[in-house]
């Protein structure tokens, strides 16, 4: 299924392009160029390496009412140990079809689309929260039934929906949003029902009635926090196999409690954003998750723009008596230039700082820097 609806996404936004209404295909060739692991403060083991190459090709094709969405990355890496030889490894990361059959419905099938609701977009996270997107594969289906009104129902494809012992196993997700005052606030909510689990279920709200000013928030019951390993902006071998990534593993980043806050300021030459996501957990002996970023950006002339984004991820023990080492912090620092060149190019250059905890020993930490460059052409 899954490689048959790749290769269907790949024919139509290439070859559908020339006839599409609207249509932008974009190929991005980068680097996390050179990474550093320095000695950490307990131990003298250090690294270097290179951090390999990637090129993602992404397009999304709008004809009729159909929209095609697909991104491929290929990367290659290796050569990070003695005798190690290099190696091309491919991942689809997006293949979806959009179909609207009438002006109030929209159907989905694929795997990355989105169906959230709109106040648990995360400024510097750049994303929606992991349950506030509530939808992001196999079958999708977006209801407007009202001009404020928009409900979601979602139908995730799982590896097997029939365990060993012949349990049968289903989630179904459903989601509502409700846009007032001219889109100024949104209030929304959703929830996930499992056949053999408990349900996730939230509620998000966003207010933009003031210019330049965006804030946003919720709560998430029985939720998966930021707080993950994977969300690193680094994405090469060397990094995952050289930092530890255990505490952010094994459903470590759930909590019982979550709750979301995002707020974003556009000033005449600046931005400046902040994140914050406190988890808490339902009993002793398990982890409170801890996210918090903040972002400033600026243009420095109409083709340079300057970024710097900072993160925080944490695991905090909940037992007060427990041995410090149960508890883990991770920090990464983003300073980056992104230079256009036109219409069509974009060149992206930056330094990322990272601050990692090792192995849940206190004041074990490594320290490492990766300088990531990349270039990105789109037509539209």
């Amino acid at each position: 299924m899954k490689k048959l609806l790749a290769a269907v996404c790949a024919v139509l936004c290439t070859a559908g392009a020339a006839f599409a209404q609207d249509f932008r295909v974009s190929n991005e060739l980068g680097s996390e160029g050179i990474m550093i692991m320095l000695p950490d403060w307990n131990h003298n083991n250090h690294d270097f390496g290179f951090g390999g190459l990637y090129d993602t090709v992404s397009g999304l094709v709008h004809y009729g009412p159909f929209s095609v969405q697909a991104e491929y990355k290929l990367r290659l890496t290796g050569q990070h140990e003695p005798g190690e030889e290099l190696r091309f490894t491919g991942l689809l990361k997006r293949a979806n079809v959009w179909f609207r059959p009438a002006p109030w419905v929209e159907l989905a099938v694929g795997n990355s689309f989105y169906q959230a609701t709109q106040g648990s977009y995360m400024m510097v996270y750049d994303d929606y929260t992991i349950d506030g997107n509530y939808g992001r594969n196999g079958f999708g289906a977006t209801f407007r039934i009202a001009d404020f009104v928009r409900i979601g129902l979602n139908l995730p494809v799982t590896q097997t929906w029939w365990t060993a012992s012949d349990e049968f196993r289903l989630q179904l997700n459903a989601g509502v949003d409700f846009s007032l005052f001219d889109d100024d606030l949104t209030i929304g909510g959703f929830i996930k029902i499992f056949t053999s689990g408990s349900p996730v279920f939230g509620i998000n709200a966003s207010f933009s009635g003031l210019d330049g000013l965006y804030i946003g928030g919720g709560y998430t019951f029985r939720g998966e926090s930021i707080a993950q390993f994977e969300n690193s902006v680094i994405d090469t071998d060397l990094y995952y196999r050289k930092i530890d990534s255990y505490s952010f593993s094994y459903g470590r980043g759930n909590a019982a409690h979550l709750i979301d806050l995002t707020v974003r300021f556009d000033f005449d030459d600046f931005t400046i954003a902040a994140d914050l996501e406190p988890g808490f957990a339902e009993h002793n002996n398990q982890y409170n998750p801890f996210y918090a970023g903040l972002l400033f950006g600026m243009e420095v002339d109409d083709n340079i723009e300057f970024n710097v984004s900072a993160a925080y991820y944490g695991l905090w023990y909940n037992n007060a008596d427990a041995d410090e080492r149960e508890s883990r912090d991770r920090w990464e620092i983003y300073p980056r230039f992104a230079f256009s060149l036109g219409d069509r190019h974009e060149i992206l250059a930056g330094c990322v700082i990272f601050i990692n905890e090792q192995n849940f020993a206190p004041g074990n930490y490594s320290l490492g820097f990766a300088v990531p460059l990349s270039w990105k052409y789109t037509y539209e």
